[in-house]
């Protein structure tokens, strides 16, 4: 990742600020229901911010799952099994 985080750590982060709009927008609903659209801006974000969560979680599975196969191609070689 260009900011230095690996992307484990990114999609921690993201979660965390999800959360965060989350209950934001439960607050926000709570204290004003008849007015929704803020709390429903907080909601998509927070939505959108699981999704980029996600996306990171999926690079962190692939990258393991890459070094998996070449730590098998060692063992292979090394005829360690």
């Amino acid at each position: 990742m260009s900011n230095g985080h690996s992307p484990t750590e990114q999609a921690k982060y993201y979660f965390k600020f999800a959360e965060s709009a989350a209950l934001q927008s439960l607050n926000g609903f709570k204290r004003n229901p008849d007015k929704p659209s803020e709390s429903l801006w907080d909601l998509s974000n927070s939505i959108g911010t699981t999704a980029k969560g996600l996306h990171e979680l999926a690079i962190a599975i692939r990258a393991t799952y890459i070094k998996l196969e070449q730590i098998e191609a060692k063992i292979d070689r090394l005829n360690l099994r």
